[in-house]
């Protein structure tokens, strides 16, 4: 039987939000991107929730997708 993966979501809420920022994303972009409430985005990077399973697995498959679609409106002059 494996053990579970403990996860520190102060620290990685503190990682998440530091990415989102580096992407240039709003919270509400991310959110839109996500599936998800700003109050829930707001939580996880304040780690005051532990992000669900599902929510990693979105933001780990959507994440270079976000960053792709930020690139492409910025080189195509949208802001």
């Amino acid at each position: 039987m494996s053990s579970p993966i403990l996860v520190d979501s102060y620290y990685f809420g503190h990682a998440l939000y530091h990415a989102r920022r580096r992407a240039k994303l709003t919270r509400d972009e991310v959110t839109k991107i996500l599936g998800l409430l700003s109050r829930q985005l707001h939580k996880y990077e304040n780690g005051r929730e532990l992000i669900p399973e599902s929510v990693l697995y979105r933001l780990f498959y959507n994440g270079l997708l976000m960053l792709s679609a930020r690139r492409y409106n910025k080189n195509n002059g949208d802001k």
